[in-house]
């Protein structure tokens, strides 16, 4: 059984009838081989755009040829796990290089190596099998959950340690396993987990290797691509070409981490901004990817740049609530038709422990304004089981968006649009001020969400869509353990997992409150200093909210630390970083 724990059932379609553009096919004569995969589905993959900029990078090198691999679609163990471009099993390629933006796809992984007759465990695969390495947000966060499956992860954003780690891989590719990992460890944000042993204070490290591995911060963005490649009907933005103008916010949310991931945020100059082009040539959208789009300097450009090529738009995350109007005029003209809010919650003294100040207010007259300049669908998400979250805290949805539909009607005098409200529990990440946060029960998160969908059904015109309780307990139940987790996986049935993710006392989900408090991630040094973290999370309490980091263009060294800096420490360690680069 295959546990596609992320995307809702999609009608069959086998792979061969799936049609795109813009893929890579080499001859592998003289090449190091590359299997780029994602533990998940066609749709999924080629949607994520990280993925698509590493498969670029890695293919612009005449000695390497990289090929994707996917969780084959409506397969039953054992899969018959393929590359797409050419068809060859995993065993063939020298480098399996897996993409895990989420923490649930470890299951899939687990099939997608035993359908390859790859073992799971590190240690019991010799020179003969494939290097396995892994990147993404979720192994970033913390790695341990598969220290004892992956021979090596790479830590932050993958752009230049890949290219480093190659460079080296070159020269050393043809000795032995052990002598090329302790090479490749040498490569900063390159972890290991072989050279270190747990001990009862955290993790020690074998002679050689790195107390802390450093996460990898890509600077200057704009030196690396920006637009992805492959152009298909099947992707979750139908047929686009996505562009990422900013990466990263700076907005400093508590629980977010993306947030915390990305910083500092930082931005492409409009004159560096590609893929508009590509996307006239294929009659396609232009999809535009960020956590923080409208904090783009140049966002009201590049939207009038879209529709002077007359390309329709979609788009991920915006702050809607401070749109100016000529904002959402060019994405009306773009034919925006839905804009996505995120209030997270309808309590504002709720929603300023969190670090969000945008006031009800604000968010009533953004929904007004989006129905006034043409774009009818509104989606909102919101969080439970936050952190200081009261009884009173769960009514306030129902009264703040009885506000948000009389608003709108208003405003649209007969019909509206849709109005969607996402309601998802809330996970504690590694990494972020609310790392220290209890995740709720299941039981408690159950009841939270009746109550919350009963406050909705007053409201009229409303749909409720939900994340399902038992995906977000996995989430958390992965995302924060130790090493140990990768015996659960290997273990364990799903049901037995699942169960065990479900149960009311998990010493992982349930932290000491203690700034001195030991986390498996504690080997990756986020670059943003603890003492920060706890400040922000003591904040969280008393609500107190924190400036913003601002976006940056350039090098941290060359812009310097702004006088409004909050002093997390990622402007000091990053610009180090680009010094030494």
């Amino acid at each position: 059984m295959i546990y596609n724990l992320m995307v809702k059932k999609v009608r069959r379609k086998k792979y061969p009838g799936i049609e795109e553009t813009g893929s890579v096919k080499k001859e592998w004569g003289g090449k190091i081989p590359i299997a780029l995969v994602f533990p998940n589905l066609y749709r999924v993959a080629i949607s994520n755009l990280g993925f698509q900029i590493i498969y670029q990078i890695l293919n612009q090198s005449d000695d390497l040829v990289c090929e994707r691999v996917f969780l084959p679609e409506g397969g039953s163990p054992p899969l018959r796990v393929r590359s797409w471009e050419s068809q060859r099993p995993l065993l063939d390629f020298e480098l399996i290089a897996f993409s895990l933006p989420y923490e649930n796809d470890y299951l899939n992984l687990m099939q997608l190596l035993k359908g390859a007759q790859i073992p799971f465990f590190s240690r019991e695969r010799g020179d003969s099998y494939p290097l396995l390495l892994g990147g993404g947000l979720a192994l970033t966060l913390n790695p341990e959950p598969l220290a004892e499956v992956m021979d090596l992860v790479v830590v932050g954003e993958g752009e230049n340690p890949l290219l480093e780690l190659l460079e080296i891989y070159r020269s050393v590719r043809w000795t032995d396993r052990a002598e090329v990992l302790r090479s490749l460890a040498r490569v900063e944000g390159v972890y290991v987990p072989g050279g270190y042993f747990p001990t009862p204070g955290g993790l020690e490290p074998h002679p050689g290797f790195p107390p802390r591995v450093k996460r990898r911060i890509t600077l200057p963005l704009a030196e690396y691509p920006g637009h992805g490649s492959i152009l298909t009907a099947q992707a979750e933005f139908g047929k686009s070409v996505l562009i990422e103008p900013i990466r990263g916010c700076g907005r400093m949310c508590r629980f977010c981490a993306a947030g915390y991931h990305y910083l500092p945020p930082r931005i492409r100059p409009l004159a560096k901004i590609s893929g508009i082009e590509l996307a006239q040539k294929e009659r396609a959208r232009v999809g535009l990817l960020g956590a923080a789009l409208s904090d783009h300097p140049e966002f009201s450009r590049l939207l009038e740049e879209i529709n002077q090529a007359r390309l329709k738009i979609t788009l991920s995350s915006l702050h809607g609530e401070e749109l100016k109007d000529s904002d959402l005029a060019n994405l009306s003209r773009g034919q925006v038709r839905l804009l996505t809010l995120a209030p997270e919650t309808g309590s504002e003294r709720l929603r300023l422990s969190l670090n969000k100040t945008s006031t009800d207010e604000q968010y009533l007259e953004a929904a007004r304004k989006m129905v006034s300049f043409g774009i009818p669908s509104l989606r909102l998400y919101f969080l439970y089981g936050l952190p200081g979250e009261t009884p009173a805290d769960l009514p306030a949805l129902g009264d703040f968006m009885e506000k948000i539909q009389k608003r709108r009607r208003k405003e649209a005098r007969r019909f509206a649009g849709r109005l969607t409200v996402c309601l998802a529990p809330f996970v504690p990440k590694p990494a972020t001020p609310f790392q220290w946060a209890v995740m709720e029960s299941a039981r408690g998160l159950q009841q939270k969400q009746e109550e919350m969908i009963r406050c909705l059904r007053s409201v009229p015109g409303v749909f409720i869509r939900t994340e399902p309780i038992t995906q977000a307990r996995l989430e958390a139940f992965f995302g924060r353990a130790d090493r140990q987790m990768a015996k659960i996986l290997a273990n364990n049935s799903f049901p037995e997992i699942k169960r065990s993710a479900l149960a009311e006392e998990i010493p992982w989900l349930q932290p000491a409150r203690d700034p001195g408090i030991s986390f498996p991630w504690d080997i990756v040094d986020s670059r943003v200093s603890r003492g920060f973290l706890w400040r922000e999370w003591q904040n969280s309490q008393r609500g107190i909210p924190t400036k913003p980091c601002p976006p940056r263009a350039e090098s941290l060294a060359a812009e310097g630390i702004s006088p409004d800096c909050s002093r997390c420490g990622i402007c000091s360690l990053a610009s180090e970083q680009k010094n030494e680069m």
